[in-house]
């Protein structure tokens, strides 16, 4: 009866959590709102906040069946919208789990938990391709791309499934920048190697060393246990062999790169050849195609063999007039050299000039 005279008078029951769990499209998909007290609300800026702002007073996160303890909080988005404070998980939950949000700002903890329905699942991940896709890299290489055939779980232990081997098999200590830097998707983790163990200079190159020594064998090990995003692990484990040359300290000369032209009134792929490997990801990204009158083309770029060329193929055919190919100062090799900047080598005692960062081209009579 406490609850109907509570209604009636217009008050809320007292045991009311602050912290709910709604779905959001389905039972694999929610968001957390929680209501902050008015001090902390005042204090806590409007808007979208860092992960470890709305860490700091709100988490969501797995608990483990055996010891009924809720573990490290998921990733995800934190907003603080009119005194309520919404988190939004970057990705879909673990069918068969539980999860536990857990509101922080109180003299005590209120948490709330949640049963995600268990989800048929078929197949197990894998590494799809691995990128630089070449088996010989600059000693001063910058970082890898792994595509999976579906979005992985993120998770603060990725790092110890993600090896790099020397040649006798023993693992080289600390290679990683420990930072996850997912695609949107969710398929593509960007690996780097330590910058501070490429570059010259730099207390940790000098201390520890560089990760990779130039004229060897190595070998990045992807652990069969990294799980996709319903938990289910990759189960072998995947490894991409290299061997090391020289390092790599020198300008991304567009100059240099081999261009032959299409035909005129034809949809034929121009070409573009480098010397060297490029970065797979900002090739596609910063090499544009504009016409006369500086308006971008519209069409479809193709990587040629080990990132060392690239095909565009326009939507519409070529005209009878001038082109350019233009590059963004910001394409890298895959040491992190630029047309304008070498990664690990200081600008300011460099005499070289910025090269230029374009092409031009006429499209060929048929």
């Amino acid at each position: 009866m406490l609850p109907l005279i509570l209604a009636a008078l217009g008050a809320a029951p007292a045991d009311v959590s602050p912290v709910k769990i709604e779905q959001a499209g389905d039972a694999l998909k929610v968001r957390v709102v929680a209501v902050l007290p008015p001090d902390v609300a005042k204090k806590t800026p409007a808007g979208a906040l860092k992960q470890e702002q709305g860490e700091a007073l709100l988490t969501f996160a797995l608990i483990d069946a055996g010891s009924g303890k809720a573990g490290d909080s998921v990733f995800g988005r934190y907003e603080h919208q009119g005194g309520k404070l919404i988190f939004t998980p970057r990705h879909a939950l673990l069918g068969g789990e539980r999860y536990r949000a857990t509101l922080l700002t109180g003299k005590k903890p209120v948490s709330t938990d949640y049963s995600a329905p268990a989800k048929k699942i078929v197949g197990s991940p894998a590494v799809e391709k691995v990128y630089p896709t070449t088996d010989v890299l600059p000693a001063n290489q910058l970082k890898f791309y792994i595509y999976f055939s579906r979005p992985m779980r993120e998770s603060k232990t990725i790092f110890d499934h993600l090896r790099l081997l020397d040649e006798k098999g023993n693992p080289v200590d600390e290679p990683w920048r420990q930072t996850q830097l997912w695609s949107n998707d969710g398929k593509r983790l960007t690996l780097w190697i330590h910058p501070g163990r490429i570059k010259k200079g730099v207390n940790l190159r000098e201390e520890i060393g560089p990760v990779l020594e130039p004229n060897r064998s190595y070998t990045l090990e992807i652990g069969g246990k990294l799980m996709d995003a319903d938990g289910v692990e990759m189960g072998k484990t995947f490894t991409k062999k290299f061997r090391t040359s020289k390092p790599t300290r020198s300008f991304v000369l567009v100059e240099d790169w081999e261009l032959t032209a299409p035909k005129q009134g034809t949809r034929e792929a121009l070409a573009l050849s480098f010397p060297r490997p490029l970065d797979h990801a900002l090739l596609r990204r910063f090499v544009t195609v504009l016409d006369k009158d500086g308006k971008e083309v519209a069409g479809k770029i193709e990587l040629g063999k080990e990132e060392k060329s690239l095909t565009f193929v326009p939507s519409g055919s070529w005209r009878d007039e001038g082109y350019q190919v233009v590059v963004d100062p910001r394409l890298e090799d895959l040491a992190g050299n630029t047309p304008e900047q070498l990664f690990d080598v200081d600008r300011a005692a460099l005499d070289t000039p910025a090269k230029a960062q374009k092409l031009t081209f006429r499209p060929a009579k048929k």
